[in-house]
């Protein structure tokens, strides 16, 4: 409680004492009965509340993000001189913390047999006509409720998404729904070749199996050649800026 009146005091110059102490979740009354007292603070309590608030500025400005060790560099930077000890001490008094970045997913993991599948594109991501070489891939995508995995099918001829897909998992069962997808509104045309990275969803019996169903042919990259497949690195347009879908024979 005292340390919240030390800031009260060390900041009533530039924020109402009103607000102060709603913010702080203190009496109004207890500051000023504590500063009757006399209990107001000395020169170290004084620059400790100084600090304090600017802590609390530069991890808000951050959004919550930052840690002691980046608002410790905000502060030097502002030239308000602090330990690492003595920022870390004032975030844990003050509740606040910053967000560890967590590990980026892993969205394939190369088959055994990988490097038995050819590349039929060799990076020309041209196409003269639609419905004859595709790529695709699958992204992870952060939200408020977790990880969603999206899958794509993109026409290299029109650089439009033909098929796409979200779901919780990144199984097979999602390519091979975005394939089916591209399918039926008529985009896939036979003989179509769909190119994409050596995942081993990619290579799975069950989607070859849509392949063969769709009569399409496999083509995957190398391993550990992103250009391989550049084409799925993409902005998706909004629905309305989304061409509409152009027949091929399939029903």
């Amino acid at each position: 409680m005292t340390d919240k009146f030390t800031l009260i005091h060390a900041e009533k110059a530039t924020h109402s004492v009103g607000l102060m102490t709603r913010l702080l979740h203190v009496s109004r009354a207890g500051y000023y009965s504590w500063v009757k007292r006399g209990d107001t603070p000395g020169p170290a309590a004084t620059r400790r509340a100084e600090v304090t608030a600017a802590v609390i500025d530069s991890h808000t400005a951050s959004n919550g993000v930052n840690g002691h060790r980046r608002v410790r560099a905000d502060l030097t930077a502002d030239g308000v001189p602090a330990s690492e000890g003595m920022v870390r001490s004032i975030m844990r008094q003050a509740g606040i913390a910053g967000i560890q970045p967590r590990t980026k997913k892993r969205t394939t993991i190369p088959a055994d047999d990988a490097e038995q599948r050819p590349d039929l594109v060799k990076r020309d991501f041209t196409s003269d006509t639609p419905g004859t070489k595709l790529v695709g891939d699958i992204t992870y995508l952060r939200t408020g409720e977790g990880w969603l995995f999206l899958a794509t099918v993109i026409d290299l001829h029109s650089r439009m998404v033909v098929g796409w897909v979200m779901a919780e998992h990144m199984r097979t069962e999602l390519i091979s729904a975005a394939l089916r997808m591209a399918h039926t509104h008529g985009h896939l045309a036979p003989g179509a070749i769909f190119h994409s990275d050596r995942g081993s969803q990619f290579r799975s019996r069950k989607f070859v199996g849509a392949l063969n169903r769709h009569h399409m042919v496999g083509s995957m990259g190398r391993v550990g050649a992103c250009g391989d497949n550049a084409a799925t690195i993409l902005l998706l347009p909004a629905p309305e800026e989304r061409p509409q879908p152009a027949h091929l024979g399939h029903p």
